[in-house]
């Protein structure tokens, strides 16, 4: 089905058109050969409505979309209530469930992405489950629900990151992704940033894996300067089975790129990360930022228990770089299993800097409940710096100073489920 056949400008494009409004439709077996394939394809458009429709895919030889909404500059646009499968596709080439890039230099329009469903899709090229690739200046994707997929490419639950920082908002809440396996090739469950107002939350991440490479539950990778954040998410049960890269790992919440970014990260639970005979050190982090400029972390739950086979095989709980850093009201339980005196379970790491470490931690730090385990070489409080080591709270708090106002609890039992 393809709607839309007029160009630029904007007010020449058709205005309003539905697909499903007054019943939903339904699509089956469409695709096949060499030739790209589109379930609903909406083109030059503006305030398009594609609702209620059912939709699953047949084999296919090119790059297959259950839905594309493409080719819409400035424009609004809705896509929600689908359902939809490809559970047949053998292409190397890319598989879609929502492909949406409308909506390029708006600078009052809004395109919703919202309660569909995308279940048991098969590809052994990419995969890209809901994939936003524009700016509409405000970005809403929430109450989706993506459960089963599998194949040898890379894998994105969600992606929504435009390749520039856009002033508007991004908000991508309350969507469930669970089940996805990819082969030897990365895993991404989220990737949303990049608006000067980017919001990632209450959304529930889980039962997802790479066979032999490195799992991301929540990341950004945008560059430039815009707020990051992240809040109220659950993200369990993720690993990497290694095989054929032994060097990969699973974090996870992860910022990488944005030097300017602002991350605040409150009211998150990580847990039950894996990455078994992973060579990558650290193999395993609950959080990875280390590039933006600010980071308020506050009221997280992170408990890790995990075990690795490589002599360098560390977990780290928090792992923060030199940017100016406040923990408050975490609570960081990092109770792995390392084997060898070059492997670490650690609570709380900072990256780079001098000395302890710590020139950049805040002294509105404070109330925070870190366990490592028995103190010892190998399981520790805190690592940073060129020479900051505690393995004890008492330690971590001498060496921390003044940023500690108030006394830190050690856990010695945990127990708790998303």
């Amino acid at each position: 089905m393809v709607i839309g056949n007029a160009t630029t400008p904007f007010t020449l494009y058709d205005q309003n058109n539905e697909i499903g409004v007054g019943g939903g439709n339904i699509i089956t077996d469409y695709g096949g050969g060499s030739y790209n394939s589109y379930g609903i394809l909406g083109a030059y458009q503006n305030q398009l409505k594609i609702v209620n429709n059912s939709l699953t895919g047949g084999t296919a030889d090119a790059f297959q979309y259950c839905i594309s909404y493409s080719t819409s500059n400035e424009a609004s646009g809705e896509i929600a209530w689908n359902t939809m499968s490809a559970p047949g596709t053998s292409s190397t080439s890319s598989l879609y469930g929502i492909h949406c890039d409308a909506g390029e230099g708006g600078t009052s329009n809004t395109i919703s992405i919202h309660d569909n469903t995308i279940l048991n899709c098969t590809s052994s090229g990419a995969m890209n489950l809901i994939y936003y690739g524009s700016n509409a200046n405000t970005v809403n994707i929430y109450n989706n629900t993506i459960n089963g997929a599998t194949g040898n490419g890379v894998k994105q639950g969600i992606f929504a990151q435009p390749s520039t920082i856009n002033n508007g908002s991004l908000n991508v809440y309350n969507n469930e992704i669970s089940n996805l396996t990819s082969g030897n090739v990365k895993l991404y469950g989220i990737v949303a940033g990049g608006y000067t107002s980017s919001n990632i939350y209450l959304n529930s991440l889980h039962d997802c894996s790479s066979n032999g490479n490195s799992v991301y539950g929540i990341s950004s990778t945008s560059s430039g300067a815009y707020n990051w954040n992240v809040y109220r998410n659950d993200i369990y049960n993720l690993a990497s089975n290694n095989g054929a890269n032994a060097n990969s790992f699973v974090y996870g919440i992860y910022q990488q790129g944005g030097s300017a970014t602002t991350a605040t990260i409150n009211n998150n639970f990580i847990s039950d990360l894996k990455a078994s005979v992973s060579t990558a050190n650290p193999a395993i982090c609950g959080l990875n930022l280390t590039i933006g400029s600010t980071y308020d972390i506050n009221y997280n739950t992170i408990f890790l228990n995990s075990s690795g086979t490589a002599g360098s095989f560390s977990v780290i709980a928090v792992r923060i770089g030199s940017a100016t850093t406040t923990l408050r009201n975490n609570i960081i339980v990092n109770v792995s299993h390392t084997r060898s005196t070059t492997g670490k379970t650690v609570c709380f790491q900072r990256v780079g800097g001098t000395g302890n470490g710590l020139s950049t931690y805040s002294a509105n730090s404070n109330n925070n409940n870190f366990y490592a385990g028995t103190p010892g070489t190998k399981n520790l409080i805190y690592s940073g710096g060129t020479n900051g080591i505690s393995s004890t709270i008492e330690e971590f708090k001498a060496l921390a100073s003044q940023r500690i106002h108030n006394p830190l609890v050690k856990i010695h039992i945990f127990k708790m489920t998303p």
